[in-house]
């Protein structure tokens, strides 16, 4: 029987006696914007550091940069203090986006992972997907979790997970600040 006789069941486990649901009356998801979000967010070439060559998936041979799934650009976030000349080496948080069209963008702006960045001198790379809507590899934005990239999709040879470890090398050798210079995509 549940919920167990010493227990009370509460229809309405908000302890909040508010029937507001958000107490907070700014509509803002982000009252506290970065000013420096914008300057330090950078759009990198994902699409270089994808495995070169051919996968054979569902029995067709695939070019990799194609069966990735994955997109030709990439966020980087790099907090100011990770930027400077002779600053020590910042770690690297990894955000992967949730499965829209235009989530990627959005959720690196306003997730407010930038500010906890920033306190706390870590870079974030935002890998990015494709949106594929039809065909064999349609994916609607999200990341490979069933095995649509190749059999190794869930290893460090996948496509998608090679491309993200390639791309943690290469800043791990430069930097965040050189790591942009070299591969920043201006539009």
């Amino acid at each position: 029987m549940w919920p167990p006789r010493s227990a009370t069941w509460n229809p309405n486990p908000n302890p909040n006696p508010n029937p507001n649901p958000n107490p907070n009356p700014n509509p803002d998801p982000n009252p506290n914007p970065n000013p420096n979000q914008e300057r330090n967010l950078h759009q990198v070439n994902q699409r270089g550091f994808i495995p070169r060559g051919t996968i054979v998936i569902h029995g067709t041979e695939m070019d990799t940069v194609v069966a990735s799934q994955l997109d030709d650009t990439a966020l980087l976030y790099v907090p100011a203090s990770c930027a400077r000349a002779g600053s020590q080496a910042c770690a690297v948080h990894v955000h992967y986006h949730g499965c829209t069209l235009e989530y990627p963008h959005w959720s690196a702006m306003h997730l407010g992972l930038h500010e906890w960045a920033e306190a706390n001198e870590i870079m974030v790379l935002h890998p990015r997907v494709r949106w594929i809507e039809s065909g064999p590899l349609a994916n609607y934005g999200c990341w490979d979790w069933e095995g649509s990239t190749g059999a190794g999709f869930d290893t460090h040879e996948g496509l998608q997970l090679r491309t993200v470890i390639n791309m943690l090398e290469a800043i791990g050798r430069l930097g965040g600040a050189q790591f942009v210079e070299r591969y920043q995509v201006v539009s």
